[in-house]
C-alpha cells in the first residue's frame, strides 16, 4: 500500500501513488483527519444522522468501525507513541487516549467554551494541536495540555511533524516549531508562475514571474535552474516578467514584456535592446536564428542572441506563440485558426491551419509541425498544409504547447492534466492532481519536466534507455568523417556534434536498422577535435 487520502464520503487508495481507486461508504457523510498507527489507517467519519466515530483499516479496502467513549462530536484525531488521541465537544469537551481502539481513558479538555483543535500531531515527544484564534497546545501523553502562544491569532486549520519541525498551517504564513512551545513565523513560498522551460548544456532551465506585488517578493522576472529536475535554484534576470526561453550556440534566451535577457548558464543574465516597446511573448531558435512574436504583430530576429531586427509580419494581430521544425518557423495569432509561417524570420506568409475552436499552442518534432486546440490536433510538414488528426480529443482544456522526444508526443493543459501519444493520433490522458494550469514542457537526462501556475514543477519517471553504438566508417579527410550508427531498428535518432561536450549542434536525423545507418559529418576537418552523441527523439 502507497498511499490512502480522503475526499469527501470517500478513501481512495492506490499502490504506487499515481493510480487511485475510490472506497465509498454507504450512509458516511463526511471523512477527514486520516491518520496511520499500529499498522492502522484511521480517520474520522460522519453518518447520516450526525454522528461521528472512528473507521480503521489495515489495507485501505476493508473498514472497521470505532466508537470512542467520548460525548459529542468528535473533532480531531491524532496518532504518535503508541496511541490514538481524539477530541470531542462533549459538553464536556473531552480528550481521549486509546492504544488498541477499544479501551479509552478519557480526560476533560481545558480550551476556552465552544473551541476545540482543528488538528492533532505527535513528535519529538510531544503531542501538539493547532486550535482556533492561534492557540497551540501540547501535551506528554496525549490527555494532560498546557496551553502555548503561536504568535499569530489567525485560525489554525492544521498541524504535522517531519524532519524534527511542526508546522502549523493559517491563513497567514505557517508558523513553525522545534518543540511544539516556542514559535515563528514562516517566511511564506516565493509566489510565483513559471510559463516555460528548456534543456540544454545539461540542466533544465525554468522562467517565469514573481506574482508580488510585497516588499518581501516585489513582482519581477524570475529563472530556475536544475540538473536533475528536483533539485533548482533561483536567480533574477533583471526584468519585470519571463513568459518563454530558448537555447542558442552557448546561450539562453530569455524574453517577457518588451524585454531580451541572455545567460550562458541560466543563473547570471545581461539585458538586451530588443527593438520594441511591445510585449514579446514567445522566443524560438532554429537554423541559426532567433525568433521572437509578440503583441501588435511584433517579430524580432537575431543571429547571436544579443543583437536584434525588428520585423515586419504583415499584420498587426497578437501572436502568443512561435516554434521552429522542418525548416520552418510558425508564430500563433491570438485568433482562431491563423498563423504566420516563415523560412528566414523576415518573410511572412498567412495560413489558415483550419482550427474550428480556439487553439492554445504548438509543438514540433517527428518531422511534423502541430497546432493545438481545445477540440483538435493539426499537424503540418512544411507549416502551410495542414489535416487535422482528431477532432474531440482535449474536449474542454485549454491546452497548452506539444513537445516530442523519446518516441512520445505530450501535450501539458489546465487544472494539471498532461496527455500522451507514441503516433500523434492515440492519446492518453494522465492525471497528474497538482490542480494547477501547466504551461512549459521539457525533455533532458531521461526525464519530462512540465512547469505551470504557483510555482508548479512536474517531473515524469526516467524514461527507458535505448543504445546506440556510434562507429567511424572511415577516416577524416577533406569531404568529412563517416560513422555508423547502429541501435534497436525503428527508431529515429538525432544525431548531434560538440567540440566541449557542452555545446551540442543537431547534425542529421537517422532511422535506425539492423544493419546500421552512416552518415557523414561534412565540417569535421574544420575542428581540431569533435564528439557525437545520439538521441532517441
Amino acid at each position: 500500500m502507497s498511499g490512502v487520502v480522503e475526499s469527501g464520503p470517500a478513501f481512495f487508495t492506490s499502490p504506487d501513488g499515481f493510480q487511485w481507486t475510490a472506497q465509498t461508504f454507504g450512509d458516511i457523510t463526511h471523512i477527514w483527519g486520516l491518520v496511520f498507527g499500529n499498522g492502522l489507517f484511521a480517520a474520522l467519519a460522519e453518518d447520516a444522522s450526525g454522528e461521528t466515530f472512528l473507521l480503521t483499516s489495515a489495507d485501505g479496502t476493508v473498514w472497521t468501525e470505532h466508537r470512542p467513549s467520548v460525548a459529542g462530536w468528535i473533532r480531531s484525531l491524532g496518532y504518535g507513541n503508541g496511541t490514538f488521541v481524539v477530541a470531542a465537544f462533549g459538553p464536556p469537551a473531552t480528550v481521549a487516549t486509546s492504544t488498541n481502539l477499544s479501551a479509552w481513558t478519557t480526560n476533560t479538555a481545558r480550551w476556552p467554551a465552544g473551541e476545540l483543535p482543528n488538528s492533532i500531531a505527535y513528535g519529538n515527544g510531544v503531542f501538539v494541536a493547532a486550535d482556533g484564534g492561534g492557540a497551540v497546545w501540547t501535551s506528554p501523553d496525549g490527555l494532560q495540555w498546557a496551553s502555548q502562544d503561536s504568535g499569530i491569532s489567525n485560525n489554525l486549520d492544521s498541524v504535522a511533524y517531519g524532519n524534527g519541525v511542526f508546522v502549523a498551517s493559517s491563513w497567514s504564513p505557517p508558523v513553525t516549531s522545534s518543540d511544539g512551545v516556542h514559535w515563528r513565523t514562516a517566511k511564506p513560498a516565493i509566489p510565483v508562475s513559471m510559463y516555460d522551460v528548456v534543456f540544454a548544456r545539461g540542466r533544465f532551465v525554468a522562467v517565469g514571474q514573481q506574482t508580488g506585488p510585497s516588499a518581501d517578493y516585489p513582482s519581477q522576472g524570475i529563472s530556475m535552474t536544475s540538473t536533475d529536475g528536483a533539485n533548482w535554484s533561483i536567480a533574477y534576470p533583471g526584468t519585470t516578467q519571463c513568459l518563454s526561453v530558448a537555447y542558442a550556440d552557448g546561450l539562453f534566451v530569455a524574453v517577457g514584456g518588451d524585454q531580451v535577457v541572455t545567460s550562458p548558464d541560466g543563473m547570471n543574465w545581461t539585458p538586451r535592446a530588443s527593438g520594441t516597446t511591445n510585449s514579446i511573448q514567445s522566443v524560438a531558435y532554429g537554423n541559426g536564428l532567433l525568433v521572437g512574436a509578440g503583441w501588435s504583430g511584433t517579430v524580432i530576429t537575431s543571429t547571436n542572441g544579443t543583437d536584434w531586427v525588428s520585423r515586419n509580419p504583415g499584420t498587426n494581430v497578437n501572436l502568443t506563440h512561435v516554434v521552429y521544425g522542418n525548416g520552418v518557423f510558425v508564430a500563433l495569432w491570438e485568433s482562431l485558426g491563423s498563423i504566420l509561417v516563415s523560412t528566414n524570420g523576415a518573410d511572412w506568409q498567412t495560413r489558415d491551419c483550419g482550427a474550428t475552436d480556439w487553439v492554445f499552442g504548438l509543438g514540433s518534432g517527428g518531422g511534423m509541425l502541430f497546432v493545438v486546440g481545445r477540440q483538435s490536433l493539426l499537424v503540418s510538414t512544411n507549416g502551410s498544409d495542414w489535416f487535422t488528426v482528431g477532432s474531440g480529443i482535449f474536449p474542454w482544456y485549454d491546452t497548452g504547447n506539444l513537445k516530442y522526444a523519446h518516441g512520445n508526443f505530450v501535450i501539458v493543459c489546465d487544472s494539471g492534466d498532461i496527455y500522451a501519444s507514441t503516433n500523434a493520433a492515440d492519446w492518453v490522458l494522465h492525471s497528474t492532481g497538482c490542480g494547477e494550469d501547466l504551461f512549459g514542457l521539457a525533455y533532458g537526462n531521461n526525464t519530462f519536466v512540465a512547469v505551470g501556475e504557483g510555482g508548479t514543477i512536474l517531473q515524469s519517471a526516467p524514461t527507458p534507455s535505448w543504445p546506440l553504438q556510434l562507429a567511424p566508417s572511415g577516416v577524416p579527410g577533406p569531404s568529412g568523417f563517416s560513422l555508423t550508427a547502429s541501435g534497436p531498428a525503428g527508431h529515429n535518432w538525432e544525431i548531434d556534434a560538440s567540440t566541449d561536450l557542452l555545446d551540442w549542434t543537431p547534425l542529421v536525423n537517422v532511422w535506425s536498422t539492423n544493419s546500421g545507418s552512416v552518415f557523414t559529418d561534412q565540417d569535421a576537418h574544420f575542428h581540431a577535435r569533435r564528439f557525437y552523441r545520439g538521441q532517441w527523439w
